[in-house]
């Protein structure tokens, strides 16, 4: 794929030309491409892909707790921005949980951590959140202080601790997997009292 400027010595261009080039936007961006022949053999695993992929778009669009699908979409969306990662929230949710068995695996509706937050005491850290898999034990590692804690989901799902503010400060990475639940890795950041990001 070949990103194009000033297209057939136009501003844009869409569509094909014969049976040799296709001209399209992405993101912005003006690109062209070789003509292919479409084809779909529907292979076993092709078919494979396709359903994980509609499962987890039914999961992102109808979380098991409609109540929270705007924090489960800000939660993902905030993992791109401070990722700086050039795609969508729901991009990032396909591909983070795309290998994974979603019959058996933690997938987290979202997971926030914060110093001096008025649900826990001075200087202390609250790490809350909410996941689809009651009573597993996640394992949070602060990556700057290495210190790590763990944290049993309640039977709805919701889970919640007051942590050493000293061991989990503000403005720092956290790491989260689950002790006894396949989970990939989810990555994000402490924040401050004022609800400000770093």
């Amino acid at each position: 794929m070949a990103k194009v400027t000033g297209p057939l010595f136009s501003i844009t261009a869409r569509g094909q030309i014969g049976k040799a080039l296709i001209y399209s936007r992405w993101k912005n961006i003006d690109y062209v491409k070789q003509y292919a022949v479409p084809t779909q053999p529907n292979t076993p695993a092709q078919l494979a892909v396709r359903d994980k992929i509609r499962q987890l778009a039914n999961i992102w669009s109808h979380p098991d707790r409609p109540l929270i699908i705007p924090i489960f979409h800000d939660f993902w969306g905030l993992n791109v921005m401070m990722h700086e990662l050039t795609m969508t929230g729901y991009n990032h949710f396909i591909r983070t949980y795309f290998p994974e068995d979603l019959s058996t695996t933690v997938i987290m509706y979202y997971v926030y951590a914060r110093e001096n937050d008025d649900g826990c005491e001075w200087g202390q850290t609250a790490i809350w959140g909410e996941c689809n898999m009651p009573g597993a034990k996640l394992h949070f590692l602060n990556e700057e202080t290495g210190k790590t804690t763990d944290i049993t989901v309640d039977e709805n799902g919701y889970f919640d601790a007051c942590v050493s503010a000293e061991d989990f400060p503000a403005h720092t990475w956290v790491r989260v997997t689950c002790i006894d639940h396949p989970m990939p890795e989810i990555r994000f950041r402490t924040f401050d009292y004022d609800g400000e990001w770093a």
